[in-house]
């Protein structure tokens, strides 16, 4: 849930949050991109819900779906509180949308701890699991420092 408010403030902007629309072309077809793919895991997890299939494939199926579109997800975001900064570093809007990816990153999470329990690779859980918290990280202290601030933005 958490996600799809977030894309959907990102994609459509909002004046009152001062959160702008899509500064760029680019940005605005990754979020379109990412936008279809969410339809299609809200319509799978619903079409699940009503069928009450509780089974382990259906369940399987969401945690790949999900999984699929979070890292598209993620580069969107990116790509979109890149874009926005340069147009306007004041946007009081953008650090708005960071925080709510954090909300974001930590319902990823919990979907990569729900892989574990359906016996998925452990590794490859772990891995992914440890990529997230650094992306967590680095987005608190962009939050707390501004990214003008962070070593890596030196660099960049």
């Amino acid at each position: 849930q958490m996600q799809q408010h977030l894309l959907s403030r990102c994609f459509k902007g909002s004046i009152a949050l001062d959160i702008p629309s899509p500064p760029t072309q680019d940005v605005s077809l990754a979020l379109a991109q990412v936008w279809e793919l969410w339809l299609g895991f809200d319509w799978e997890v619903r079409h699940n819900v009503a069928a009450n299939d509780k089974s382990i494939a259906a369940i399987g199926k969401a945690v790949n779906l999900s999984t699929s579109i979070d890292d598209d997800m993620n580069r969107a975001f990116e790509q979109y509180v890149l874009a926005a900064l340069s147009v306007d570093p004041t946007l009081r809007g953008v650090v708005w949308a960071i925080a709510r990816r954090q909300l974001a990153l930590l319902e990823k999470m919990s979907v990569q701890a729900l892989w574990v329990t359906l016996d998925r690779s452990l590794i490859q859980a772990a891995v992914r699991f440890e990529d997230t918290v650094e992306i967590f990280q680095a987005s608190h202290w962009e939050l707390l420092m501004g990214r003008e601030m962070l070593p890596s933005a030196a660099k960049g």
